[in-house]
């Protein structure tokens, strides 16, 4: 039951090493929070969800993470829709769906224990 997160599969991001797929995310994470430009950063949620492709994620699992993401979307739109600008809220909620769809495909194809292995490390 500890990898219940893990989804088995033989995809080349299944076998890029944990650390790699960490590290990925931070800079990732880094890199989100310094882009402001909405198109950008909607490219970015297409090439992760191409990442879910290429991972053979079943559909269903991606859209169950899409629901997840499309609420955090939504929650920080209508935040911004009451106490300011819309617009101006598009691209801090790409941004928080860009990480929540990459930290969760690296969950998926990442095993628990090497994760572990890796915080042990």
């Amino acid at each position: 039951m500890i990898d219940a997160l893990h989804h088995p599969g033989a995809t080349p991001l299944h076998r890029l090493p944990a650390g790699a797929k960490v590290g990925t995310l931070a800079v990732a994470a880094v890199l989100a929070l310094a882009i402001d430009d909405r198109r950008l950063l909607a490219g970015l949620v297409v090439l992760v969800l191409a990442g879910y492709a290429l991972a053979r994620v079943p559909p269903r699992v991606v859209l169950g993470q899409l629901r997840l993401a499309g609420g955090a979307f939504a929650g920080l739109l209508l935040l911004h829709l009451v106490f300011g600008d819309v617009a101006a809220g598009v691209a801090p909620a790409l941004r928080l769906v860009l990480l929540l769809l990459l930290s969760t495909l690296v969950t998926l194809t990442t095993r628990t224990t090497a994760m572990v292995d890796l915080v042990v490390r």
